[in-house]
């Protein structure tokens, strides 16, 4: 991993940004410079513009002159900058072997130089008579018997340095970065030297920060005192936004090409981001090496499990504008999911979303306009709330696919740098889509169906379904059908919950659907309805009835073409399957382990009512059985309050009456109970508590728990 410090380019052939030219042509300017009064030179930017870089670049063209760096960093009073300034003076001149009277020079400046630490010692109204004081017996009282006076010293400095052949450029950097305080005494100090013949000055600095500190220690105006200094001010050229890119490109590129896996760039996608959440914040080379840093970091140790474009979003927002970096971070459920949108009422009066939150980031100093364009970009919820283009992509399926920030699951991903919170990492999502044989994509379903994040797994998948080979798509339609009754777990929601057994179906109806050839679509299903165990029979079911009712068969009212997996001689043969599988189950004695009954028992009854009937009848006339066939009827609803299990008997009606049913209940020895599992008992105390009601309320596992409590603890 290379990091790109934070450091000026120190010579042209580092140049990315296109300054050569400016600094050669500023270089060509002082090196023609024939006068020999004294120039003070401004070369004003922002923060992170290149200044220092220029600088550096303008060093290497500047010719037959003396340069001297002075960087004013380490002093404690004016007297000491001031003999900073002179000893750093005469050690530059002390070292030119080419300079005539070097001695008379080197003389003159030491007795400026004296004059001026003396004569700089008067206070400036408000200060204290005890720095005065201080700074007078630093110095000796012989030598401030031998020090001529300041205009005489002056003269003769002046006559010395006009014998010079050369320029004396002084550089200044970074004057911006001083304090207040110390601002003003760099400019006193200059002003004190600034009309000595053959010295040029460059004083590189922020405009407005050095104005404000002069406003504030001068008491004066700013803009006005610098012009009164530097007599040829220089703005930074604008830096051209395509150069700026490019080099954010070629470092991207760097970053990309290091990673042997490939990174999907979504063009589109790619394209709104770069526009909204991109090109409104990148301003100089240092936002962009600040990000790259940051982003390699990031997308190194994560790309297998986010969104390059999202990553590289976020991280600008972070670097450059972390005020609503912070904002995204606390509002996860707001960007992400639907009916999670504030609402704000004024009055009678509903406040406009897009009004709400421009007010919002107004006032926390956020650029509201170029915020909501980026967040729209990012979170298409968002993007609906505040009424933004909507794009074909932004479809759940799709940003879950892409691994973006918008699904919720990957959200904190972003932010927390943390892959324990993974549920099952992309890698094992892509081999099991493109690259596992059918006993690695068993042996992972079990393990993921273990750990309890199967449902993960099949939504992950379902987000790839166009992008599976057709080759695969059969076996892997087999063997997510084949593991039916043995999915646990669902998605966890009160208002629409979904188990990750029909999630298995619609992912396995999807994959289908993919299959050109019917043959091969009627042997995935006929291999599932002969391989599955006894308890997926009923949720086998529930696809083979799907298929019923495209064909108007059965309950079903029209044809439904796009839902004609198998054709009709097929179906019929699936049926005969089926019966048969489920007549083998009662006979074995594992039919009341079927998960999904009520199917299961449907589609007995509508393909041989009279085998069904048959084996109902025997049945239900052993108590013990007729209650456990009861618990798998039962249905869990979901809700505010909570969740239970309800029951709707209508269909088995001549075989269940509730009255019967509740007496059997109520009339269990503690022996008889012991014969059912906990779960049981719960759905028993729920038929009862809900018959007891009569209906007019759902009874919470709560409730029913306390019921099974009291059940165990009689006599």
């Amino acid at each position: 991993m290379k990091f790109n410090a934070d450091i000026p380019i120190q010579c042209s052939d580092c140049d990315v940004l296109g300054r050569k030219n400016f600094s050669e042509y500023l270089a060509k300017a002082i090196n023609e410079y024939q006068s020999n009064d004294s120039l003070v030179v401004g070369i004003f930017g922002k923060w992170g513009t290149g200044k220092t870089s220029i600088i550096n670049m303008f060093l290497e063209n500047v010719e037959d002159s003396i340069i001297i760096k002075f960087s004013p960093w380490n002093y404690s009073s004016q007297s000491d900058l001031i003999n900073l300034f002179f000893n750093l003076l005469q050690q530059s001149i002390s070292d030119c072997h080419d300079i005539e009277d070097k001695k008379v020079l080197g003389e003159s400046l030491l007795q400026y130089s004296k004059a001026v630490k003396v004569f700089s010692v008067i206070p400036i109204i408000g200060e204290p008579l005890s720095q005065l004081l201080q700074t007078v017996l630093e110095i000796k009282s012989e030598e401030l018997m031998q020090i001529p006076s300041l205009e005489e010293t002056r003269q003769n400095l002046e006559e010395a340095l006009g014998k010079l052949e050369k320029k004396i450029v002084i550089i200044i950097d970074d004057i911006d970065r001083l304090t207040n305080n110390q601002i003003r005494e760099i400019f006193q100090l200059v002003k004190q030297v600034a009309n000595f013949p053959n010295i040029v000055y460059l004083l590189s600095m922020d405009r407005d920060i050095v104005c404000e500190a002069l406003n504030h220690v001068q008491q004066i105006n700013g803009h006005e005192y610098l012009d009164k200094i530097i007599q040829i001010p220089i703005e930074v050229p604008v830096l051209r936004k395509i150069k700026l890119e490019n080099v954010l490109f070629s470092k991207l590129d760097s970053v990309l090409g290091s990673y042997s896996e490939n990174i999907i760039i979504h063009k589109e996608y790619w394209r709104r981001v770069f526009k909204n959440c991109v090109e409104p914040y990148i301003g100089t080379l240092r936002d962009v090496n600040k990000i790259i840093n940051i982003f390699q970091f990031r997308f190194g140790y994560l790309h297998e499990e986010t969104c390059f474009e999202d990553m590289l979003a976020i991280t600008i927002l972070e670097v450059l504008e972390p005020k609503l970096y912070r904002w995204i971070a606390s509002h996860k459920d707001e960007l992400c999911e639907i009916g999670k949108k504030r609402v704000v009422i004024n009055g009678d009066k509903q406040i406009e979303s897009r009004d709400m939150y421009t007010k919002e980031f107004n006032e926390l100093g956020i650029n509201s306009e170029i915020a909501i364009l980026a967040l729209s970009t990012l979170f298409p919820v968002f993007a609906r709330c505040v009424k933004e283009n909507r794009y074909d992509d932004d479809n759940a399926s799709e940003i879950r696919k892409n691994m973006r920030m918008a699904n919720i699951e990957r959200f904190d991903l972003y932010f927390i740098f943390d892959l324990d919170d993974i549920k099952v990492s992309r890698t094992i999502v892509s081999s099991f889509a493109y690259s596992f044989s059918k006993k690695e994509m068993e042996e992972t379903l079990i393990y993921i169906n273990d750990v309890g994040e199967v449902y993960y797994l099949l939504e992950e998948l379902h987000s790839l379904i166009d992008s599976i080979p057709k080759e695969r798509l059969e076996v892997m339609a087999k063997t997510l059908l084949s593991f039916q009754g043995n999915y646990s777990g669902r998605r966890e929601s009160w208002l629409m919950p979904i188990a990750a057994k029909d999630k298995a179906n619609y992912l396995a109806e999807a994959i289908l659907k993919r299959i050109e050839n019917e043959n091969e679509r009627f042997e995935v299903i006929q291999y599932a309805v002969n391989k599955v165990e006894a308890k997926g029979l009923g949720q086998l079911g529930v696809l083979i009835n799907t298929i019923e009712l495209a064909y108007g068969r059965l309950a079903g009212e029209n044809e439904k073409k796009e839902d004609q997996i198998i054709n009709l001689e097929h179906l019929l043969e699936i049926e005969k399957i089926f019966l048969d599988r489920i007549r083998n189950v009662a006979e074995e004695g594992t039919f009341l382990e079927i998960i999904d009954m009520r199917i299961a028992c449907y589609l007995w009854k509508s393909f041989d009512e009279n085998s069904f009937r048959e084996f109902i009848s025997e049945k239900l006339t052993d108590k013990i059985y007729k209650l456990k066939f009861l618990c798998t009827l039962a249905g869990e609803w979901n809700g505010t309050g909570g969740k239970g299990w309800g029951y709707s008997l209508k269909e088995f009606s001549e075989y269940i009456l509730d009255e019967d049913v509740y007496n059997l209940i109520k009339g269990l020895s503690k022996t008889e109970l012991n014969s059912f599992s906990q779960i049981e008992k719960i759905k028993l105390a729920s038929f009862v508590l809900n018959y007891e009601a009569k209906d007019e309320y759902y009874t919470s596992i709560e409730v029913a728990k306390a019921i099974v409590k009291e059940w165990e603890e009689k006599d």
